[in-house]
């Protein structure tokens, strides 16, 4: 097996909170007793990120909400609490999509793969994003028939 501890491996966690400042993108942490992370835009289109931080979360949990979070700033996709189930779904895809294509980048988990990286969970831990991210970004590439 190939030794890819030294690969770049998607945008790592210090790298989007380094994203976030040079987009001035605010990140707070505070208690979110419904919500692990939320992020939204004001009027003047700056952005803020809020983070649950009543609870311990690991690197890889914590990089998948910042990513998620980000995908909304970067895309633009916010909806409301009066917003229809269709238009709320539209704008979670977009995150979803954004942190897929950052963090779980298509070419550099088919080197994984091929490389001997097999498992969710051991495709998580190289990419350092929790395993239900994983498994949604394989989803991802499978619906858009990403085939090399």
């Amino acid at each position: 097996m190939q030794d890819l501890s030294k690969k770049e491996t998607g945008t790592g966690l210090d790298e989007l909170y380094e994203l976030a400042e040079r987009l001035d993108i605010k990140i707070y942490g505070f208690s979110l007793p419904h919500s692990r992370a939320v992020s939204c835009m004001d009027r003047s289109g700056r952005c803020s990120i809020g983070l649950d931080n009543s609870r311990s979360y690991s690197d890889s949990e914590r990089k998948t909400m910042l990513a998620h979070e980000l995908g909304h700033c970067s895309t633009g996709a916010f909806y409301n609490q009066y917003s229809p189930f269709s238009l709320r779904s539209k704008c979670e895809r977009k995150a979803d999509e954004w942190a897929i294509l950052n963090c779980v980048p298509y070419d550099q988990l088919i080197n994984a793969c091929r490389s001997g990286v097999n498992g969710s969970y051991e495709l998580s831990e190289y990419f350092g994003v929790s395993e239900s991210f994983i498994h949604k970004a394989i989803e991802y590439y499978i619906q858009r028939r990403y085939v090399k």
